[in-house]
């Protein structure tokens, strides 16, 4: 009886050790503008075994599990600013981070007007829009 007594303790000691292995490696981080204001509902897309996705909160703030340590393209796009990518190592039971500046699509801005109008500039009385 105290020999299964001591292999219980000693099974329950090295279970935390056991379960090491089983620890969760991913990818976090805050994506931001180029001014440095977040960016909220940015999506962060993994391609690993399969693809891997998620959004960013009101906060810019994005965390994201992986299947384990290795070399990762990371794809974060928002509406409104250019797709950016980066390779990221991850090791073995760890998170990594990633946190880029995102860059005004021109584009977007050319397509959405004043939805992303860069330049807060005043409008003339001509420029304003009038509604009915």
């Amino acid at each position: 009886m105290a020999s299964m007594k001591h292999d219980v303790w000693t099974a329950l000691l090295f279970l935390p050790l056991s379960l090491w292995p089983l620890q969760a490696a991913g990818i976090r981080g805050t994506i931001k503008d180029e001014l440095g204001a977040v960016v909220g509902q940015a999506t962060v897309i993994v391609p690993a075994s399969h693809i891997l996705s998620t959004r960013t909160d009101q906060n810019g703030n994005y965390s994201l599990e992986l299947p384990g340590e290795g070399l990762y393209d990371i794809f974060v796009s928002a509406t409104g600013f250019a797709p950016t990518c980066q390779k990221i190592h991850i090791a073995k039971a760890r998170w990594g981070s990633f946190s880029p500046r995102l860059k005004v699509d021109p584009l977007a801005v050319k397509l959405y007007g004043d939805t992303f109008d860069t330049k807060p500039a005043a409008r003339s009385a001509s420029q304003q829009k009038t509604h009915p």
